[in-house]
């Protein structure tokens, strides 16, 4: 099937499980591990705001499915089915570093330990900032906000009808967007942190990737868009140049209007890329090598950091140990992934949602979302 053909879409909404999701979180884990790990002109907030499109979208997505099989959603199945993909490994990881912290007798921040045990890192860093060690949490903090909120309000929303989901969508999107230029210009907080890491200046994110599944849900308007959008197989490397350029912009231009942008982009990208299963251009985001480091950027995401700074305490020349970053991470996600993930995820069938009727990720990644 030609890449631009206008069954690309439908049939990629369709099938087992939507296709280059696993391979754009590949992309955006990388993106974040690059900018940490010191690599020139790469932006690790674009990566976690790609993240918030593609776990609004898939969220949402599977509401939708719900939904329109049952007439409602079963919020003790979807707080289940999160609790079992999200918790163990995020509770195992603290627990090594509240033990390595022990051994090296480091001295926390008051509420630091507190803040990562109740999810409120993005609170917390973005009033006063959080040990390094554990700071990168704050983006799972957010979504873990998202989870909380979202399915009860998408509920009110979908008794009411598909046009009240899409401007109910539209006024979180415009509230997110305002209530950031209220708090970098109005309260004057714009000069640190609480703009980039708070759930309520980042929630515009997270409701553009639920938009987008709204919008693609059914037949019509937004189908058409869609596929108009992802006629060409070049038009994703246009979305990519932008994200690329738009992510460059600082000041007030990225704290203001700048993270709706870039998600508006991830989105577009997202749309695009659904597309090109069998386009030349972007086939290797579905080659298994590429899908297995998308089923591993949660782990990755939560012990990157651990293995950039084991890979500094080596005894060898300085490149050798920052190359040697790559593998210490990767081995680190790889036994987050296989020893405490797994035998929860298997679990999760127990909460199916009647809606849905196969899995959205391709074994062994049976979760919906990465949850970075």
């Amino acid at each position: 099937m030609p890449a631009n053909s206008n069954d690309n879409l439908t049939a990629a909404l369709s099938g087992r499980h939507l296709p280059m999701l696993d391979g754009l979180r590949a992309v955006a884990i990388a993106v974040v591990m690059a900018y940490h790990f010191g690599v020139p002109g790469m932006s690790g907030g674009l990566g976690v705001n790609v993240f918030f499109v593609i776990s609004g979208f898939l969220i949402t997505w599977l509401l939708l499915k719900e939904y329109d099989a049952t007439g409602t959603i079963s919020f003790k199945k979807f707080y289940a089915r999160r609790t079992l993909r999200i918790f163990p490994a995020y509770y195992a990881f603290l627990l090594i570093y509240f033990a390595l912290a022990a051994l090296k007798r480091d001295t926390w921040q008051p509420g630091n330990r507190l803040a990562a045990l109740t999810y409120t890192m993005d609170w917390y860093t973005a009033i006063q900032s959080s040990g390094v060690y554990v700071m990168h949490l704050w983006s799972l903090a957010v979504e873990e906000h998202f989870y909380l909120l979202w399915p009860a309000l998408f509920l009110w929303l979908a008794h009411r009808g598909p046009k009240a989901l899409v401007r109910g969508l539209v006024a979180v999107i415009a509230i997110g967007f305002g209530w950031r230029i209220v708090v970098g210009y109005g309260l004057e907080v714009g000069k640190g942190d609480y703009i980039y890491y708070a759930f309520d200046t980042r929630l515009d994110n997270l409701a553009i990737g639920c938009l987008v599944a709204v919008a693609l849900f059914r037949e019509g308007t937004g189908r058409q868009i869609a596929r108009a959008l992802g006629a060409k197989s070049w038009l994703p490397a246009i979305t990519v140049l932008l994200l690329a350029g738009q992510s460059t912009l600082g000041g007030n231009f990225r704290k203001s209007v700048g993270y709706t942008v870039e998600a508006a982009l991830a989105a577009l990208l997202l749309v695009q890329l659904l597309q090109m299963r069998d386009s030349k251009l972007w086939w290797w985001l579905e080659y298994k090598p590429v899908r297995y480091i998308g089923w591993l950027s949660y782990s990755l995401y939560l012990y990157h950091g651990l293995g950039e700074s084991i890979s500094r305490r080596l005894p060898f020349p300085h490149t050798v140990n920052a190359l040697a970053a790559v593998p210490l991470s990767f081995g680190l996600a790889a036994g987050s992934y296989y020893i405490v993930e797994q035998p929860f995820l298997r679990l999760k069938s127990r909460f199916q949602a009647r809606g849905e009727t196969a899995p959205m990720l391709p074994a062994p990644a049976t979760a919906a979302t990465s949850a970075v």
